[in-house]
């Protein structure tokens, strides 16, 4: 039986644009445009856009969606503030469930998901969701989509009058474009200053072509890939995993055990056991690092 590949909203355009697709995550989504290496370098010295809307964004809301939080995640959910806080979601084996963001925002809270675990964080989580708290998917009615590169703030306030200088590092705020309200926050997976930003999906497409218009570069997870792979940045089922706990991640400072969160006992066990670390390593020549490759020494 041939699987049928959900399409975002921006298919269409995309496709204009000349993109190549691939299947991921069950979704049709563009994996270049020009070629990896122009995107890439675009992202690095001035902006591009990428449709990240494979992702999830779930808001979790209700009077006791802070305390359901602190028990999902490692990281302090006290510190989240109209800003985001990275962090893990593991099992009560202290292993792996995804590295998330959490952000707090008008009393409730956004967390952004990997595409591959979609299902399966929505599943753990609503298996714990108190009577008093609901759990909503903004992907379904949203578009997700991050603007990144040195100039993406600038280029976004001066071409698309959207008010985001201001906004600080991790920072959450709701504005306006074209009259309808979207969700912006300073954040991204690149290694470069920008954001990310969750628009009503009918109004998509209108921004997308306007950003590109105002010569910011649309780019595919070609070059998403190897901006994070250059910057050291986990991917999920790549460098972290269900059978890796975050301790030997290169983020143990997104681990509170001071604080109560699932998988906690494991992990001070862990703690005391764990021999393991991560390192970088710097490739000669043009090779981008894939998993499974061999590591010769010189």
């Amino acid at each position: 039986m041939t699987k049928t590949l959900l399409k975002t909203c921006l298919y269409e355009l995309q496709e204009k644009a000349g993109a190549k697709f691939i299947e991921f995550s069950g979704y049709h989504m563009p994996v270049w445009f020009q070629n990896i290496q122009a995107e890439h370098e675009a992202v690095r010295t001035n902006a591009g856009i990428f449709d990240i809307s494979h992702m999830g964004v779930f808001l979790i809301q209700g009077d006791d969606s802070e305390s359901l939080c602190q028990e999902l995640f490692t990281n302090d959910i006290t510190r989240s503030n109209e800003n985001f806080i990275y962090g893990f979601c593991c099992n009560e084996s202290g292993m792996i469930l995804d590295d998330v963001m959490i952000g707090k925002f008008n009393n409730d809270f956004l967390m952004v998901v990997n595409a591959s675990n979609k299902a399966k964080l929505w599943g753990w989580i609503s298996q714990r969701l108190p009577q008093s708290c609901s759990i909503t998917e903004l992907t379904l009615t949203h578009t997700f989509l991050a603007i990144q590169g040195p100039n993406a703030l600038s280029m976004l306030e001066s071409s698309l009058g959207i008010d985001c200088l201001d906004l600080k590092r991790m920072g959450i705020q709701s504005t306006t474009y074209k009259g309808q309200s979207i969700i912006i926050s300073r954040t991204g997976y690149t290694g470069e200053d920008g954001c990310e930003c969750v628009i009503p999906n009918e109004l998509a497409p209108t921004f997308y072509q306007d950003c590109i218009d105002a010569k910011i570069v649309p780019c595919g997870l070609g070059a998403r890939d190897t901006l994070r792979i250059e910057k050291g940045f986990p991917l999920y089922g790549h460098e972290i995993s269900e059978t890796l706990s975050p301790l030997i991640t290169r983020y143990p400072w997104a681990i509170k055990l001071d604080a109560p969160c699932i998988g906690r006992d494991a992990l001070l066990d862990l703690k005391q056991s764990n021999s393991e670390t991560t390192i970088g390593l710097k490739v000669d020549g043009k090779m981008i690092p894939r998993q499974g490759y061999k590591i010769v020494e010189g």
